[in-house]
């Protein structure tokens, strides 16, 4: 991260960060939804915990690129 922090074009890297949080987000998603892997209840509330939680962060990341200036 404190790499990416110093790159030059930090909207890039905000951007790039929040794709693949919205990546891991429909991965759990597909993953729970077709039985790609077999899960037990406590397995499938965990993945979903995950979803939501890339989630969540993908928004956040989307936020902050927003509020940078062009």
């Amino acid at each position: 991260m404190y790499y990416l922090a110093a790159l030059p074009s930090l909207r890039n890297v905000g951007i790039g960060i929040s794709l693949a949080n919205l990546a891991c987000t429909v991965g759990t998603l597909v993953i729970v939804m077709t039985d790609a892997a077999p899960l037990t209840e406590a397995g499938i509330a965990a993945t979903l915990a995950t979803g939501v939680y890339t989630a969540f962060f993908a928004y956040v990341q989307y936020l902050g690129v927003r509020r940078l200036q062009a």
